[in-house]
């Protein structure tokens, strides 16, 4: 079951929809949220789903509230250059509810003029790049080509999982256009530099002023912390190794 809330009535007109949810290393999630932060659209409509996860999100003020997804309406100045974005607290957690809620958001989306959806999701490695690439999946060769011109490896095999790649899936099966953009983590932290280079690369081409800066520090203080991990890992690896090949100190006592 999914439903709308609607926080303005004022119908919109946009011509994309970018889409970052939950998922590995929180990559979309921190990329659009980051574009919130700096775009300052206004949310126009938050959405429910008896699929989300059965709790509560406690905030600071000690009020507790469902978990819910949001639509914020960005106004360019320009009609063609209008967007949705869609974000969330969660994803379903089933693939009824994901297939659900992609196609009640592109249903919203299309009804205001969307033609174009771009999700911004991770590329899961194992392990950590200082200088992340930039994966792309697209409706169409056009748009793929166009992601590549830019630097994005176009992907030739294997799957996307969730509400980040099913809503292009649906998107392309609605007639409307668009591309995945993944970008490359280790997936076992929160990783603003997938992040930033996922959003850098979208943001190039619509030609959207975005600045970047918050991401970048959060992406800089996350590489110092992986190379002391990184070091402090092949220290204990060489003293492991001496205690093999050292006999253990006399006892004096």
């Amino acid at each position: 079951m999914i439903r709308f809330k609607y926080i303005v009535d004022k119908e919109v007109k946009a011509r994309t929809l970018i889409a970052g949810l939950p998922g590995i290393g929180l990559v979309g999630k921190l990329a659009v949220d980051h574009l919130i932060e700096e775009l300052k659209p206004k949310l126009i409509c938050e959405v429910y789903s008896s699929d989300f996860p059965p709790q509560v999100n406690l905030k600071t003020d000690g009020t507790l509230s469902i978990p819910l997804s949001y639509i914020y309406y960005w106004d360019s100045g320009d009609p063609e250059r209008n967007i949705l974005i869609f974000t969330g607290d969660a994803q379903p957690s089933t693939p009824q509810g994901n297939y659900e809620m992609a196609l009640a958001v592109l249903k919203f989306a299309k009804k205001r003029g969307v033609t174009n959806v771009y999700t911004l999701a991770a590329y899961m490695t194992g392990q950590h790049s200082e200088n992340p690439k930039v994966f792309c999946a697209a409706t169409d060769s056009e748009i793929s080509k166009i992601f590549e011109q830019f630097g994005a490896v176009v992907m030739d095999n294997g799957t996307i999982t969730g509400l980040n790649g099913i809503l292009v899936g649906l998107a392309k099966f609605m007639n409307m256009r668009g591309a995945c953009l993944l970008g490359e983590t280790s997936g076992y932290v929160v990783d603003a530099g997938a992040a930033k280079a996922a959003l850098k690369l979208l943001t190039t081409v619509l030609a959207i002023k975005v600045n970047l800066d918050a991401l970048e520090e959060k992406a800089r203080e996350l590489n110092i912390l992986m190379r002391k991990m990184a070091e402090e890992a092949e220290r204990e690896e060489r003293g492991e190794s001496r205690r093999g090949k050292e006999p253990p100190p006399p006892y004096i006592g």
